[in-house]
């Protein structure tokens, strides 16, 4: 992933300015057929596209915590 992602830099630095970086895996993502792919997408204070997160949503923030949490204990695993 540290390859990919740094080649994602390299490609990302020919467009110049700002960009977004997205990448998409698994079904539930809107893959059907399971691959890796990134999208570099450019971006600047003109654009409208965002990926921030609304809270007025009614976000659980409980299960936020407990996701977190698990994954935090999952990474802590992995890294042992």
């Amino acid at each position: 992933m540290t390859k990919l992602m740094t080649q994602v830099s390299n490609i990302a630095s020919c467009i110049g300015g700002d960009y977004n970086v997205l990448v998409n895996n698994g079904k539930g993502s809107g893959q059907e057929v399971p691959h890796i792919h990134v999208h570099i997408i450019p971006s600047s204070a003109e654009h409208k596209l965002s990926f921030a997160f609304k809270h007025s949503i009614g976000t659980d923030h409980g299960a936020l915590a407990t996701q977190a949490q698990t994954l935090r204990e999952k990474v802590e695993a992995m890294t042992q």
